[in-house]
């Protein structure tokens, strides 16, 4: 019967990490991260768990702040966060911070208003140094580097951005 039940959380995993987009690198650093809190091995995290965790991160939080946290992410209600659980929430957030291809491209496309499929390293320097989060000029020229490599002054978005989300 225990064999059974772990094929079955491999399963729920599998199928949670499908079901999210992650990739096998993503949901191996998400294993690797539960077991960081899940200092016994028996596939929960504890109130103490977390919270030893978080103060060897150096966050210390009080102990109804360490519950608030525990309750969002315990959807079964069992007093612990079980893998699948944490997987969830881990697998929303990094997917949240991650930008798709088609994104980078529908975002540079805004400045090709001629639709050439490019713009100029120029406007490259100005959308990232005055629009949004503005970037120093070390990381523009860091960037331009990847962007601009045959040095001709121009970036093709589309390659630009394929090679942004493949890193």
């Amino acid at each position: 019967m225990h064999k059974s039940s772990s094929r079955k959380i491999s399963l729920t995993t599998s199928l949670i990490a499908i079901s999210e987009g992650l990739s096998d690198q993503q949901l191996l650093e998400i294993k690797e991260a539960f077991s960081l809190f899940d200092h016994d091995g028996d596939g929960a995290i504890t109130h103490k768990e977390f919270a030893d965790a978080l103060n060897v991160l150096g966050q210390n939080l009080s102990d109804s702040e360490i519950s608030d946290i525990l309750e969002q992410m315990d959807t079964n209600s069992s007093g612990t966060v079980e893998f699948f659980e944490f997987l969830d929430v881990m697998a929303k957030k990094m997917l949240q911070e991650s930008v798709s291809e088609h994104e980078i491209v529908k975002a540079f496309q805004l400045f090709d208003k001629d639709s050439k499929g490019y713009i100029s390293t120029e406007e490259f320097r100005y959308i990232m140094t005055q629009l949004g989060e503005k970037l120093d000029d070390a990381d523009v020229d860091e960037m331009l580097a990847v962007a601009d490599s045959n040095q001709n002054g121009t970036i093709n978005y589309k390659k630009f951005a394929e090679q942004i989300s493949s890193s």
